[in-house]
C-alpha cells in the first residue's frame, strides 16, 4: 500500500510530484524546531552596502531520508509503487528539518554576514568584504553538496525584497506590492461596489482619524434616490481613504509572538485576502493586502472551489509570514471547512489539499455581512475582465481547469446553477432539461452516465480527436475498427456526442487501415467450444518465421484460453520443443494452474517426447488439430491473425 499522488506542472514547465501525506503527518511526532524570527533577520540585514539574495534549488529534495524511513514515503502510481530517498514536499516536519540543516551549514557565519530563512539566503556586508563572504558561503554549500537556483539569485545589489520588506542601506521599507492592491483600486463603478469598499474601510475605521468626515462625500451615493454621479469631492475622499489604509497606524509590521489571521474571499471574477493581527488591546490591524483577478478558466469554478482557490492564493502570497506559524483562516463560506478536510478528495481539490500540507491552520466562518475586509478586495475586479497576475500567483498553471466544451455549456449551466440561456423559449428549455438527464457534475467535472450506470468523462470534440488518435494510432492502439476503437474509448471512461461517428470516419481515412484491412466475407454460423471454467482449455500455436528482430527473435509462441480469451505470447529465436515445453510450464502451468487440455497442430515442435512428458506429468490432455485444417484450432488461429495485423501495421509506421 502507498499514499496517493498527483502530478503538477510548475511554471517553468517541469513536473512537481505531490503526495497526500495527511495520514502520515497525523501519525508523525511534530518537530518544533523554531524558524528564525523575521523581525530579527530584517534588523540585522538592514543598513548594509551590498546584498546577495539566493534561493535553494529544490531545497527539500537535497535532504536525504534515512534508509529505514524511506518506506514510510511510499506512494502509488499507475506504473508501480515508489518511495522517496530524499525529503519530499508535503511532510509536516520538512520545514523544521530543512531549517535545522541550513543553520548547521552556515552556523559559524549566521548573524555575521549571512541569514537564512528556509531556502531563502541573504548575504550582506560591505563592498570590500562581499566577494570573500560570497566565496565562503559557496564553499559551505559545496561542502554540504547543496545547490542554488540560478534563476532566483541576485548578486551585488544595493537593495532587495526579503521576507516581505525592502532592505537597503537606508533601512527597512515597505514592499510596494504589499499595499499596491489598495493603492491601485479603481473608483467604484456602481453603488454596489461603493458599498463594498466602504464596508472594507469601515472595518478599520477606529484607526482612521476623522473617518466620518472623510467618508461623508461617498456615503450620500448609497441612497437610492440619489443619482450615482460622483464628483471631485467623492474622488478626493476615495483617495484619502486609500492613503489612510496603507499608512500607520492602520497598516503595521507583524508581531511574531502573536498568531496571524487570514481573511479570504472570492467573488465572481476575483480573489481577495487580508493578513492581519490583533494588538494588545484586541484591535485588528492589517499587515498585507492581496488580490488578483481570476483567469478565464477559474471563472468557471464552483463557488466552493473559488473559495478554496482563495486559500491557496493567500498562503502563497503570505508564505513568509505563515510558514511555521499556526494561523486562522476566516471565510464566509461554511462548506470550506469540510472540503479542506475531505477524506478522499480528487481533482483540483486533492492537489490543493496536498499543497496546504506544509501549513498549520484552523478555518472559521463568519456571516458575509461581517466579512467586508476581504470581500471588497475580491469584488473590486468584478466586471473588469479576467487576467491572471503570475507574479502574485507564480504557479497559477498548477490549478488551471479545462474550460467547459461548447457542446456542454447549456447542460453545465443547467446542472450547476439551474440557468438557461437568455431569451430561450419553453421548447428550448425543455430540450436542455431532457439533454441534461444522462449527465452529472462530480468534483467540478461533467460526466455522462451510461445505460450500464458507468460514469464517462464528458470531453469536447477537439479533445476527443486527440483521444481518438491515441487509441487508434498510439503505442497500444493497434489500428482497430471504428466501432472497436469507440468501445475502447468508452471503456477507458470518456465520451462525447459524436464518438462513434468520429471513430468510423477516422478509421475510414486511415491509410494503414485501408492498406492492411481485410474484406469481410459471409461465414457459416459458429459452434463455439465452451469449457467449464477459465484457463482449463488452451489453444497453442507457433507464428513464424517472421523477419528477424534486433534480438534475433523470429518466432512467436501464442496461447489463448478458450473461455476468457486471455492471450499469452513469447518471442522465440528457434521454434524448438524445449522452448515450447518451457513456455507451457512457465506461462501457463505456473501462472494459471494445470489446464485440463491443450489443443495444438501436429508440428514437430508440439509432437515430441519433451512436450508429451510434460503433459503426462501434469495429467493434461493433448488434443491434436486435423492436418492441413487450421480451423480445428481456430481459437488461437484467430489470435494469430490479429497479432500479425498489429505487427504489420506497426512495422509500416
Amino acid at each position: 500500500m502507498g499514499f496517493s499522488h498527483c502530478d503538477l506542472n510548475k511554471k517553468n514547465g517541469k513536473l512537481r510530484i505531490c503526495v497526500d501525506y495527511r495520514k502520515l503527518n497525523k501519525a508523525t511526532k511534530k518537530d518544533h524546531y523554531p524558524l528564525p524570527f523575521s523581525d530579527q533577520i530584517l534588523d540585522e540585514v538592514a543598513g548594509q552596502e551590498c546584498y546577495n539574495f539566493a534561493d535553494g534549488y529544490s531545497g527539500y529534495n537535497q535532504v536525504r531520508i534515512a534508509e529505514k524511513d524511506q518506506l514510510k514515503t511510499t506512494f502509488t502510481t499507475p506504473w508501480g509503487t515508489f518511495a522517496y530517498r530524499v525529503m519530499p514536499f508535503g511532510l509536516c516536519n520538512a520545514p523544521a528539518t530543512f531549517q535545522r540543516l541550513m543553520n548547521r551549514v552556515f552556523e559559524p557565519y549566521i548573524g555575521t554576514f549571512i541569514r537564512v530563512f528556509m531556502d531563502d539566503f541573504c548575504i550582506y556586508g560591505s563592498k570590500l568584504d562581499h566577494l570573500h563572504q560570497m566565496e565562503t558561503a559557496f564553499q559551505r554549500l559545496d561542502e554540504a553538496q547543496a545547490s542554488l537556483n540560478p534563476t532566483k539569485c541576485v548578486f551585488g545589489c544595493s537593495k532587495g525584497v526579503l521576507l516581505g520588506h525592502v532592505v537597503s542601506r537606508d533601512g527597512i521599507g515597505t514592499d510596494p506590492d504589499k499595499v499596491s492592491k489598495i493603492k491601485d483600486l479603481p473608483f467604484p463603478m456602481n453603488r454596489s461596489k461603493l458599498r463594498s469598499f466602504l464596508g472594507h474601510v469601515g472595518y478599520y475605521r477606529r484607526f482612521i482619524k476623522n473617518f466620518s468626515k472623510i467618508v461623508q462625500p461617498l456615503t450620500q451615493f448609497l441612497k437610492k434616490d440619489v443619482a450615482y454621479e460622483p464628483g471631485n469631492k467623492a474622488h478626493e475622499a476615495f483617495g484619502q481613504l486609500k492613503e489612510a489604509l496603507v499608512s500607520s497606524p492602520v497598516l503595521k509590521n507583524p508581531d511574531w509572538s502573536k498568531p496571524f489571521i487570514v481573511y479570504i474571499n472570492a467573488s465572481d471574477a476575483a480573489l481577495g485576502s487580508t493578513l492581519s493581527q490583533k494588538d494588545e488591546n484586541g484591535n485588528e490591524h492589517p499587515i498585507y493586502f492581496g488580490s488578483r483577478q481570476m483567469s478565464s478558466a477559474e471563472v468557471n469554478y464552483t463557488v466552493t472551489e473559488k473559495e478554496a482557490l482563495a486559500i491557496i492564493f493567500a498562503v502563497k502570497k503570505f508564505r513568509n509570514y505563515l510558514l511555521g506559524q499556526k494561523f486562522i483562516v476566516v471565510t464566509d463560506h461554511q462548506a470550506l471547512k469540510y472540503i479542506v478536510n475531505k477524506p478522499n478528495p480528487s481533482g483540483r481539490i486533492a492537489r490543493w489539499i496536498i499543497l496546504l500540507q506544509e501549513f498549520e491552520f484552523d478555518i472559521i466562518d463568519r456571516p458575509g455581512k461581517k466579512h467586508v475586509n476581504a470581500d471588497a478586495l475580491s469584488r473590486a475586479y468584478d466586471g473588469l475582465g479576467s487576467s491572471c497576475d503570475d507574479d502574485d500567483f507564480p504557479d497559477a498553471a498548477l490549478f488551471s481547469l479545462d474550460t467547459i466544451p461548447s457542446e456542454y455549456i447549456d447542460i453545465w449551466n443547467y446542472l450547476n446553477e439551474f440557468k438557461f440561456p437568455d431569451g430561450d423559449n419553453a421548447k428550448t428549455k425543455r430540450k436542455i432539461t431532457q439533454a441534461s438527464r444522462p449527465y452529472s457534475i462530480l468534483h467540478g467535472a461533467l460526466f455522462q452516465i451510461g445505460p450500464d450506470g458507468q460514469y464517462k468523462r464528458a470531453v469536447g470534440r477537439d479533445q476527443g480527436k486527440e483521444l481518438l488518435e491515441e487509441f487508434h494510432n498510439g503505442t497500444c492502439g493497434g489500428h482497430f475498427s471504428g466501432q472497436l476503437t469507440a468501445r475502447r474509448i468508452l471503456d477507458a471512461g470518456y465520451h462525447w456526442p459524436t464518438l462513434f461517428k468520429d471513430c468510423y470516419n477516422y478509421c475510414k481515412t486511415c491509410d494503414i487501415c485501408q492498406t492492411h484491412g481485410n474484406r469481410k466475407t459471409s461465414s457459416a454460423p459458429l459452434c463455439p467450444i465452451l469449457p467449464l471454467g477459465p484457463f482449463e482449455k488452451w489453444g497453442i500455436d507457433i507464428v513464424g518465421p517472421l523477419p528477424t528482430t534486433s534480438r534475433q527473435n523470429k518466432y512467436i509462441v501464442v496461447a489463448t484460453d478458450y473461455l476468457t480469451k486471455w492471450v499469452e505470447a513469447r518471442p522465440l529465436k528457434t521454434a524448438s520443443m524445449d522452448e515450447v515445453a518451457r513456455f507451457i510450464y512457465e506461462r501457463i502451468v505456473t501462472r494459471f494452474g494445470c489446464p485440463l487440455e491443450i489443443v495444438t497442430d501436429q508440428g514437430s515442435h508440439f509432437i515430441n517426447e519433451v512436450v508429451e512428458a510434460l503433459v503426462n506429468k501434469f495429467s493434461i490432455k493433448h488434443r491434436k488439430a486435423t492436418t492441413y485444417k487450421p480451423s480445428t484450432n481456430g481459437q488461437v488461429e484467430r489470435t494469430n491473425f490479429v497479432l500479425c495485423q498489429i505487427l504489420a501495421k506497426d512495422a509500416a509506421l
